[in-house]
């Protein structure tokens, strides 16, 4: 064949080769990834895990895939329908609107008879519900309702993942510097991440350019510059959407 389409095969091909090795390390681990608030590992199938595996390797096309194919197996998990709409508004396709409405209808209206634990899960779900549907205001007001609720529900917990959650809820819902004093407690808290997840972590985001931040950061990686571990599988205990361990 001509050269020009050798090379456009084989790029197409080791492509394809990349999203299927990501997509079948997923379908191997058989775990679900821990709900940042309940850490439900009940799931099975293709594991929304294998999208936060994904996004840490760069590869946001395959994320999209393998979060449209967990939506499909598990229509009805709150999880795996948040992690397609995140994909879908990030990937700018057309259909964030048909996503978010699903999430919404699956995680239903908030119940005065939820436990703050479960409110903050829910609020944490309809902020990304409301944020991938473009009303960004409510999405904001959403997740610092999630902050501040877990904040109080979940004190005596593991200090770095407290930490770590609450600076992903107040990095969405636009407390910026509130939530890069999380992260850096968390980290001062001995918040260990070897797979990177941290650096891929959507919930993240609003708060990577931040001094407080960086700084934190720059703290995080100096242990993995002496020697990280080989381990790639993506650490439930760094909460998650992000964890989309949700």
């Amino acid at each position: 064949m001509p050269p020009v389409r050798a090379i456009t095969t084989v790029s197409a091909c080791l492509g394809l080769a990349a999203f299927i090795g990501v997509l079948t390390l997923g379908q191997i681990e058989g775990r679900a990834p821990r709900d940042r608030i309940l850490g439900d590992n009940s799931a099975s199938g293709v594991s929304t895990q294998a999208v936060r595996r994904a996004l840490i390797r760069g590869h946001t096309e395959g994320a999209l895939s393998i979060a449209r194919l967990a939506s499909q197996e598990r229509p009805d998990d709150p999880d795996a329908a948040m992690w397609r709409a995140i994909m879908e508004h990030r990937s700018r396709s057309g259909l964030a609107g048909t996503a978010s409405r699903r999430l919404t209808e699956l995680i239903g209206p908030d119940r005065a008879d939820m436990n703050p634990l479960d409110r903050s899960s829910h609020a944490y779900h309809r902020g990304w519900a409301l944020l991938t549907a473009g009303r960004s205001r409510e999405a904001a007001e959403a997740f610092v309702l999630a902050a501040d609720l877990y904040e109080q529900a979940a004190q005596g917990w593991d200090p770095a993942l407290y930490q770590y959650n609450l600076a992903c809820y107040r990095a969405m819902g636009g407390q910026t510097d509130r939530a890069a004093e999380h992260f850096a407690l968390c980290v001062a808290a001995g918040y260990s991440d070897r797979t990177g997840w941290w650096k891929a972590d959507p919930d993240l985001d609003p708060i990577r350019e931040h001094p407080v931040f960086i700084a934190a950061a720059a703290r995080l990686e100096r242990p993995a510059r002496e020697g990280p571990s080989p381990d790639t599988d993506a650490d439930t205990r760094t909460g998650g959407p992000g964890g989309p361990g949700g």
